[in-house]
């Protein structure tokens, strides 16, 4: 209503609003930049930083207790008598001093059966009768083509074209007959046992000395070549 203090302030309020456009269309532009003054500091709220108390410090965690050891079994209480020993019964030797001398107990020990009784050394006695090449006049003659007919090269020897001489001792009694061989000298392969076998049922004509027959030892070469 009119002349109420409401209505004065909204015509003073509409007054001012109409002086500000007044002035702000009617004042040159030069003049409003004049007006500005650079000096001029706008107020600005400003609101300061409070930092925040600080956080309290934090507690260590509380020590792990280890699990505590389960109870052990109750023992049986023990008797508090400590238990007696039996006495036991001693014995003492006594020994007594002697200068007589101490007979050891005689222990029968078996005795050794008596050694065998040796035998006598291999005498001469198989061997031909023979006499030594000194007293002999004539050689043995041994039939030559008849040791060659039954003479066998080895088949071994053969094979890997082995040769050699095979030497042997012969006992020839005074008959003629061939009762010993013996090899003095053997190459291998076979070679011995083809000579030995070659003489097989040969008859020779005896040695002689002093025109009568006589046994000796002869030796003789057989020598396998191959052709």
């Amino acid at each position: 209503m009119k002349g109420s203090p409401e209505f004065f302030a909204s015509l003073v309020i509409a007054l001012v609003i109409h002086g500000l456009l007044f002035a702000f269309l009617y004042i040159p532009a030069g003049e409003r930049e004049l007006r500005e003054d650079p000096t001029v500091f706008k107020l600005v709220d400003i609101d300061l930083y409070t930092p925040p108390p600080p956080a309290p410090p934090l507690k260590p965690p509380p020590p792990v207790q280890p699990p505590e050891p389960p109870p052990s079994p109750q023992q049986p209480p023990l008797n508090s008598k400590e238990p007696t020993l039996s006495p036991q019964e001693t014995t003492a030797e006594k020994i007594e001093e002697t200068d007589k001398p101490v007979q050891e107990p005689s222990i029968p020990y078996p005795l050794a059966p008596p050694p065998a009784p040796l035998s006598p050394p291999p005498s001469r006695l198989d061997e031909p009768e023979s006499l030594p090449p000194h007293k002999i006049s004539g050689p043995p003659k041994v039939p030559v083509d008849q040791v060659l007919r039954q003479l066998v090269y080895p088949p071994q020897a053969n094979r890997q074209r082995i040769e050699g001489v095979v030497y042997l001792e012969l006992y020839i009694d005074r008959e003629g007959v061939i009762r010993k061989i013996e090899v003095l000298k053997d190459p291998g392969y076979g070679l011995a046992e083809a000579a030995v076998k070659a003489f097989q049922g040969v008859r020779c004509t005896p040695a002689e000395a002093n025109g009568v027959p006589v046994a000796v030892r002869y030796r003789y070469p057989i020598r396998f070549k191959l052709r």
